[in-house]
């Protein structure tokens, strides 16, 4: 985790596995922003590294955004907002993970 100057945090998570997933590459890393606002704020965009690419040589879903860019590491860029982020509904940057991995295996 690196601290940014607005008060958040760059984190990048590495060796995540992609078992039982569509992948060619059997692990990843996932970095993600926590803005000054967490936990009332989405940990949004999610990114993965770049050279992912599906075993069946199959299309990546309107999700899915290539060629973007996580603070100058080339990387693939997961679309997973979270639709309700409030005083009752704070936000866990571990949960949050959780579910984007699990979601990405699924595709």
């Amino acid at each position: 985790m690196t601290e940014l100057r607005d008060g958040g945090a760059k984190v990048v998570v590495t060796g995540l596995s992609l078992d039982g997933g569509p992948y060619a590459q059997t692990e990843t890393w996932c970095g993600f922003t926590i803005t000054f606002a967490h936990p009332y704020a989405d940990i949004y965009p999610h990114f993965v590294r770049d050279d992912l690419s599906r075993t069946d040589n199959g299309a990546f879903g309107k999700s899915f955004h290539k060629g973007r860019d996580f603070y100058g590491e080339k990387a693939l860029m997961l679309s997973r907002k979270i639709k309700l982020v409030d005083a009752e509904h704070p936000n866990n940057a571990v949960l949050k993970l959780e579910k984007v991995i699990k979601w990405l295996i699924s595709q």
